[in-house]
């Protein structure tokens, strides 16, 4: 969840002055930084990292007085220096007394694994993938517990045998819808026959569900390879809006529902297969076909 935060940028007083700025976010160091924690097996930085908030920059400014610069049409300097918060504090005792004057800035933060997910998913899948080859137990019980403690906690689920019968009628009906463009002599139907055919197979080779941290980053690999794979022929299949529906319903349950209201899913230039700059043509299908399974299911 994303929330602004007050952060103390300088303080003076009789003795001196101190700035301390604000140290926004870079997603590339970010990044870096998670994956040699994992490569190196070093708990302590993984946990590190990931107990901190990820820092958006900005202007310093309380949403709600940078809504009214911008309204007004008046966002200067000068403005928003006027805006930014102060306040001062006395100590004192028998020899003398000091005032410090602190200046407050206002930035939205976000738990960085909440960040990664949201706006850098292809990143976050590869650092469960880092994860799971490692095979170490105590980064997965780190990043286990980090999501656990998100709003991302539903991501760990592994799929129940109601779920994998699901996902095996999905497939069928794209195996269908396959054979359907081969009667119609349509070269991608054996593009569809083939990705049906490979997600079948894949569905035969669930991780166990041991419900540990380590059997919770496999299946959690395991998830982001299934999705991979589904939308690795997208590009074939750029204009043909049957195929969405295909894929989206299948993805509905790859997810829970909650977790599919975080995943943008693109179709650009290059493929992705999700994305937070999607079209909301996919977004809209997407969430529709999650919100039909499970009330379905209910």
């Amino acid at each position: 969840m994303i929330e602004e935060k007050r952060f103390t940028v300088s303080t003076s007083s009789l003795s001196g002055y101190e700035k301390t700025p604000a140290q926004f976010s870079e997603a590339h160091e970010l990044i870096t930084q998670l994956s040699a924690a994992i490569n190196q097996n070093n708990s302590q930085e993984l946990q590190k990292i990931l107990s901190e908030d990820f820092i958006y920059g900005g202007y310093g400014l309380r949403q709600e007085d940078l809504q009214v610069l911008q309204e007004t049409g008046r966002l200067t300097c000068d403005n928003i220096a006027k805006t930014k918060k102060t306040s001062s504090h006395y100590s004192g005792n028998e020899i003398g007394h000091d005032e410090f004057t602190m200046e407050y800035e206002y930035y939205l933060t976000q738990p960085v694994i909440e960040f990664l997910f949201k706006e850098h998913p292809e990143k976050f899948a590869k650092l469960v993938q880092l994860l799971d080859n490692s095979n170490n137990e105590n980064l997965n019980l780190i990043f286990v517990n980090c999501l656990k403690n998100s709003a991302m906690t539903d991501i760990l689920a592994a799929w129940d045998v109601t779920a994998q019968q699901e996902i095996k009628k999905k497939i069928t009906e794209m195996d269908a819808y396959g054979k359907k463009l081969q009667q119609k002599n349509v070269d991608r139907g054996n593009v569809a026959v083939n990705l049906a055919r490979q997600l079948n197979a894949k569905v035969g080779y669930c991780p166990q569900n041991n419900d540990n941290p380590t059997s919770q980053i496999k299946w959690l690999h395991f998830k982001f390879s299934f999705l991979d794979t589904l939308h690795s022929k997208d590009q074939e299949f750029k204009e043909h809006r049957g195929w969405k529906r295909v894929i989206a319903n299948i993805a509905s349950i790859i997810f829970s529902a909650g977790i599919l209201n975080l995943i943008h899913y693109a179709v650009t230039d290059r493929i992705l297969f999700f994305d937070r700059t999607t079209t909301q043509e996919l977004v809209d299908n997407l969430d529709h076909s999650s919100r039909c399974y499970f009330r379905k299911g209910k």
